[in-house]
Order: structure tokens, then C-alpha cells, then sequence
């Protein structure tokens, strides 16, 4: 194996001593000549300046070992895809060895793993003797377990799951639904041996168990048909993983038939492909945050090498019934087809709806199209207030009151910024939307880059968190001002003169303290304004200047290409990005509040149209539209959801890892400032696209100059007023 490059190597590679190269990394140094050549020889070692201390003394590899049962089984995978991940981006790589349980083999992998020299050790089996701790204590290796109860000392990092609230409440379900008999299919190692004992002494409902060596259905198959025949009153079976689960229902089928079903609740992520129709409710397992969370024990451990310290994290399981199936494989037996007419915007993150919609047409034997005759359609926030004047939205406050469980899963603000006007309640949040700041990761964390970018700046290169770090960064990323840049361009913005460009305008002038309208008056014509637009229009220095970008697709279309470094993109038209089979940059995608903090709030609502004559229909479609139901398929096709359990759901942030952001990006997102005082309808949609974006356009091409881009803007938005 080929040790990992130290600062001495560097040095001999490129001739020079060793405080030459130091002077070179701390951007000490003007010297072009020396400068290129240490630069050179830590590009060809891989020299990792952050790892300078410990390399001096040729201990750092950087590897961790990780010693699991086995990868055969869903949670596992996900547990070593997030550790993997999270390692991954801090310059580590894995070594992963499995046991099936065996105590003698786990022994023989610390033993290669000490020999190996890995920086630290994360394991998650069944077996209790860990008698091989002293070894990696004598060595300074530093171990997190994960996943698995073991016997806790002191020193120890542990990252475990507490069940304890989910199964009260698992236990409540049970009494609520009669069941005064259930029984426990674990696996090995799930709960301490103390558990299991309050386990056995339950009463209401009465609980038996059976532990469980291994994660196969045949394991399962034999644990619940032993169970089922020596306890004919079990009415409940809890089983500790999906894979066992496919066992213990073949043997509930076989002893039971459909004569005396068996309730199913399954310890597990929540999945809604696997949970159809498959269980009465899962004890949901965020696995893939337990693997995020131990990599980061085990990274923080492995950069204090020598400092042990206790520390024990839980996350907690949640229970949760099973909810309505997305489909439940019935069509509807009616022969005449009654229609609902939905206008549907021709977006390409509008198609999912369609899409789904063919499900419910199925069910429900209504056939859902476009005509000129509009039953529900699809409006901007924007447009709510001239709609609601134009009297062109069916009011339906009564629906929140009545349905209360359907609105409380709806993100904080949505139901408020995207339906609601004058207090009442006209449309539901289909789509909501943030702004967020797309990046390429490997680009902020490069040796090389960031060596160059201190040296041209006198500043680390980092993630732009203002506008003016923006621009410094997206010149840097642009080859013909760089021409050390690994790419061609800093950014991309839309270059047409339309919504889009004042959007983008937007984000810079709340961003600097400014706004468009101040106490019903137009004050963007301000030294904010000229500022922000001074800003905007630097940044489109760093930009493909020949390719036409209209849209938030055509944007979405370049970063994916892999030519840009950062762009600023609405998280509904994001989902491609990581998409490997049609972007470069998948798998390299970072995300983060867009500079400024001034995300400009973006979405799309359902609303009925009050000359319908089947609105009942049409708000049943409505809500399944925007409702849990179709949460599971809708977000895994589009990337976005109104629901918070999608944002909170762990095991998709592999598929979407910049969606624990969004939430936190919504909540500063600001609603596009509007005329209150005029009774004209449709000024406040041309506000922003013919007037605002149109001009601005103007001046980012040079049409004419800041100054009299602002002052036409004033103007034209007064004459259009007063008009």
C-alpha cells in the first residue's frame, strides 16, 4: 500500500526545504518559479495540507475500517452509502470487512486494520466480546459503534437507536386495535438484554420474542412459524428488518391463510415502494442518518488522535401507521367516466402530475384532461390576489378546519404564502419552491485551488456566503480572466430580459438592504438598487455569454454539463442534477442558502374554479393532488414535496442531498414585494416580467447603463399605475 504523501515529500519532489513548501501552501510567498513546482509535486503525491501535522510523522492514511454482519441487508447498505459519502468529502476512503456474527473473525479484521494503520474503526456487529478494543487503544485508533447494543464503558464512541417512544406508541396501536397477544422476531444485538426482560413482562398487550442470528427471510420464515404455532392467540407480529419480514409473512400465510390475518409492523426506514399494502405500520429507522452521524464521530475522533472522549448519541425510531396506499391495485367498476378539466402549466416539474394522475383515474373512474372548460387549474403565488379579485377562485376556508390531520404534515408558511388571501383559504401549495446555491463540492476542496486562490485574493476559498464573495469566486472559476481555472465558467444566469432576470435582481437588492416597494411606493430606483445591479451585472462576466438561457431549465441544463462551478436554482427544477445517466456532476453536488440569505419564494397551487360544475370532484382531486398519498412517487419523480415528513425522511438524501436545506432556505424566502393600492388587474404580475425583468435585461447587455435602467424602471411602473 502507498503511504499517503508528507510535507517532506513534497519537498524533495520538488527540490526545495521543507518551510519553501510551507511558505507556498500559506500563501507566503510571490515566488512564480517556486511556487509552480511545489504546486506541481502536490498535485502529482496528493498532498492533503490539512493532514500536515500528523504526516510529518507518517501515521495518517487516511482509511477507516468498518466491520459490519454483513452487506446483504437494506439498513446496512444504507448505513455504509451515507458513511462512504460523508467520508468521502473529507479525503478518506473505507476498508469494509464482514463477520456473520463470528467473534473470531472481527478479532482478525481489527488485527489487519491495526497493521493497515487505518485512522479509526466503525463497527456494527452482534457480537459482545470486544475483547480487541486494548489493541486499538495501545495504537491510538480511535472506534465508533454503531447500530448494535453493546456493553458500554467509558472512552467509547456510540451512535444507537432509542425505541423506547415508538414503542409505546406501537404498544397503544395494539390495545387500540385488540390485540392482547404479539410477538418480537429480533435480530441478535437490536436491544440490551435488560429490554428484552420489559419486554416478556408485558401485559396489555402480552409479548413474546424470539431472537434471531441472522437477516434472512428463512431466519424469519423459521422464527415466526415456531411462534405462530406455539402461540395460536398472537394476533401482532413485530419484526426487526424487511428482509426477515418476507419470511415472517409467508409463514403468517401459510399457518394462518386469510382466515386469521396477522398485523405486520416492520423496524425499518420508510419506504412507501416497500410499505404498500405490505405492512399495518413500521417502526421508521433513519439508517442512512446513523451512518451520517458515525462517520462524523469517527472523523472528529480521528482528527484528536490520542484524545478519547464518551460520547453517545441516540436517535430516536418513530412509529407510524400505514398510510393509505399510493395504489391499492383495484380500478373502479364504473362504466361511465365522468371528466375533470385541469389546467396544468407546460413546465417540465408540472409533468409529474399527469404522470401520477393516471392511478386516480383508475380508482376513482374519473378521467382527468386539459380543455378550454376549466374545472382546476394551476396558478403562480403571484397571481392569488388578482385571481381572488377577478373572482376566478373558488374559496373553500371550511376544507382546513374539517381536515386538520391532512394540513398539519404541510411545510411551516406553505399553506399561508401559496393559498391563502384576506385570511380565506383559495388554493393548496402543489409545488413550493426555494432558491438555493448549487456548487461544485470537489472544486471548494481542492489543495491546489485553494493554494491558487489565497495567493490571487489573500482569502480561503470557501462557499460564497455574500454576493460579493460570489463574484470573487465566480471570476477565480472562469478560464479566459483564470487561466488555471479546471473549468470554463464561474456561473450561469438567465441572459433573455424576462421574470427570471428581475428574480435574480431580486435576490442582490433585498440582499444589500434594498427593495422594489417601500410603503406602496416604487423605490427601487435607490443606491441599493444601483449597487445590487453593479452586482448582477459582474457576475455576468462569468457566464456563457454565447448560449441562450431563458429558464430555470436552461440553467439547470448548463450546471449539469459540468462547465460551471455554482448556480443559483429553484430546488424544483434541481432534480436532474444528480442524475448520473444525464449530469457530469452527479454524486459531486453540494447545496446551501443562496449569498445574501434572500431566496426568492417560488411555487405553484391548485385552485378550483368557481364555475365548475363538479367542484366537489375537482377538491377530491385537488387534495389527492396535494396530499400525503401520492407524497412517496411525487417526490422521488420531482425532488420536492409540500409534506415535512419528506424533508425530515433521511433515505432520500442520497437521490436528493441538497434537500436538508430547503426547509431551512423556504423559511428566509421572501414573497415578491406587490402594489396593494391599485385596483388594475395584472400590474403586479408586469411589475416583475414586462417592466422589471425586461429592463434589467437592457442593461445587462449593455443596452444602456445603470442609471437610466433604474429610472425606466420607476417610470414605466408609475405610467402603468396611474394608467
Amino acid at each position: 500500500m502507498r503511504d499517503m504523501a508528507t510535507i517532506k515529500d513534497v519537498a524533495a519532489a520538488s527540490g526545495v526545504s521543507i518551510g519553501s513548501v510551507s511558505n507556498v501552501i500559506n500563501g507566503k510567498t510571490n515566488n512564480e518559479a517556486l511556487i509552480n513546482k511545489v504546486e506541481a509535486a502536490i498535485k502529482e503525491l496528493g498532498f492533503r495540507p490539512d493532514a500536515n501535522a500528523r504526516s510529518l510523522k507518517n501515521t495518517q492514511t487516511n482509511i477507516i475500517g468498518i466491520v459490519v454482519n454483513s452487506i446483504e441487508e437494506p439498513r446496512i447498505q444504507l448505513m455504509l452509502a451515507a458513511i462512504e459519502k460523508e467520508l468521502r468529502s473529507s479525503g478518506y476512503s473505507v476498508l469494509i470487512k464482514t463477520t456473520d456474527n463470528n467473534g473470531i473473525l472481527e478479532k482478525k479484521h481489527i488485527e489487519y486494520f491495526v497493521q493497515q494503520r487505518v485512522d479509526g474503526v466503525i463497527v456494527s456487529t452482534a457480537v459482545q466480546n470486544k475483547d480487541w478494543l486494548y489493541q486499538l487503544n495501545e495504537v491510538n485508533i480511535p472506534v465508533v459503534f454503531m447500530d448494535k447494543k453493546i456493553n458500554m464503558k467509558n472512552n467509547m464512541n456510540i451512535v444507537m437507536i432509542d425505541y423506547k417512544e415508538a414503542l409505546q406508541q406501537c404498544f397503544l396501536w395494539c390495545q387500540n386495535n385488540h390485540h392482547k397477544q404479539i410477538g418480537f422476531i429480533l435480530e441478535n444485538g437490536m436491544m440490551f438484554e435488560q429490554e428484552l426482560e420489559v419486554l416478556s413482562q408485558m401485559e396489555n398487550p402480552r409479548a413474546l420474542y424470539k431472537i434471531v442470528g441472522d437477516y434472512s427471510s428463512e431466519s424469519g420464515f423459521k422464527a415466526a412459524y415456531e411462534l405462530l404455532y406455539e402461540k395460536p392467540e398472537i394476533t401482532g407480529l413485530i419484526v426487526s428488518s424487511y428482509k426477515i419480514a418476507q419470511g415472517v409473512k409467508k409463514a403468517a400465510q401459510i399457518l394462518r391463510g386469510s382466515s386469521r390475518p396477522v398485523s405486520l409492523i416492520c423496524i425499518k426506514a420508510e419506504n412507501w415502494m416497500e410499505d404498500d399494502n405490505a405492512f399495518d405500520g413500521v417502526i421508521n429507522v433513519s439508517y442512512y442518518e446513523i451512518g451520517r452521524k458515525a462517520a462524523k464521530q469517527i472523523l472528529e475522533a480521528a482528527q484528536n488522535t490520542g484524545i478519547q472522549h464518551t460520547k453517545i448519541q441516540a436517535i430516536d425510531a418513530v412509529f407510524k401507521v400505514a398510510n393509505t396506499p399510493f395504489y391499492d391495485g383495484k380500478e373502479c367498476a364504473s362504466k361511465k367516466l365522468n371528466t375533470i378539466n385541469v389546467a396544468i402549466l407546460d413546465a417540465e416539474v408540472a409533468r409529474v402530475l399527469p404522470m401520477l394522475t393516471k392511478v386516480y383515474e383508475k380508482e376513482n373512474g374519473i378521467r382527468v384532461k386539459k380543455d378550454t372548460t376549466i374545472d382546476l387549474f394551476m396558478f403562480d403565488l403571484v397571481w392569488l390576489e388578482d385571481l381572488v379579485k377577478m373572482k376566478g377562485l373558488e374559496e373553500f376556508t371550511a376544507l382546513q378546519v374539517e381536515n386538520e390531520k391532512y394540513f398539519e404534515d404541510i411545510i411551516d408558511g406553505a399553506v399561508e404564502n401559496h393559498g391563502i388571501y384576506d385570511g380565506k383559504l383559495y388554493g393548496l401549495p402543489f409545488m413550493t419552491g426555494t432558491q438555493m446555491l448549487f456548487y461544485q463540492k470537489d472544486l471548494f476542496e481542492d489543495t491546489t485551488l485553494k493554494i491558487q486562490f489565497q495567493r490571487r485574493y489573500g482569502m480561503e476559498l470557501t462557499v460564497p456566503k455574500t454576493w460579493d464573495e460570489f463574484n470573487l469566486v465566480a471570476e477565480f472559476f472562469t478560464k479566459k480572466i483564470n487561466p488555471n481555472s479546471p473549468i470554463r465558467y464561474g456561473t450561469t444566469l438567465i441572459n433573455q430580459g424576462n421574470l427570471y432576470n428581475s428574480i435574480e435582481f431580486l435576490n442582490r437588492l433585498w440582499a444589500y438592504g434594498g427593495s422594489v416597494i417601500t410603503n406602496d411606493r416604487i423605490t427601487i430606483n435607490s443606491d441599493y438598487g444601483h449597487i445590487a445591479l453593479d452586482s448582477y451585472k459582474k457576475s455576468c462576466q462569468y457566464i456563457h455569454t454565447e448560449e441562450v438561457k431563458k429558464n430555470w431549465s436552461d440553467i439547470a441544463l448548463d450546471f449539469k454539463r459540468g462547465d460551471t462551478a455554482m448556480a443559483v436554482l429553484y430546488d424544483s427544477y434541481a432534480y436532474g442534477i444528480n442524475d448520473s445517466m444525464e449530469s457530469k456532476v452527479a454524486g459531486n453536488v453540494g447545496s446551501c442558502v443562496i449569498p445574501g440569505e434572500c431566496p426568492v419564494l417560488g411555487g405553484w397551487s391548485l385552485g378550483i374554479n368557481p364555475n365548475s360544475k363538479i367542484k366537489q370532484a375537482a377538491i377530491s382531486y385537488m387534495m389527492w393532488a396535494c396530499g400525503r398519498r401520492i407524497e412517496g412517487p411525487f417526490a422521488v419523480l420531482s425532488g420536492i414535496s409540500n409534506r415535512k415528513s419528506f424533508y425530515t425522511d433521511k433515505e432520500l438524501d442520497g437521490l436528493y442531498p441538497w434537500k436538508r436545506n430547503i426547509l431551512k432556505s423556504y423559511a428566509k424566502s421572501k414573497k415578491r414585494e406587490l402594489l396593494s393600492h391599485t385596483k388594475i388587474l395584472g400590474v403586479n404580475i408586469k411589475l416583475y416580467d414586462e417592466i422589471i425583468g425586461q429592463e434589467i435585461g437592457r442593461a445587462l447587455t449593455g443596452v444602456q447603463d445603470n442609471r437610466k435602467t433604474l429610472e425606466t424602471i420607476e417610470y414605466k411602473i408609475n405610467e402603468l399605475v396611474e394608467r
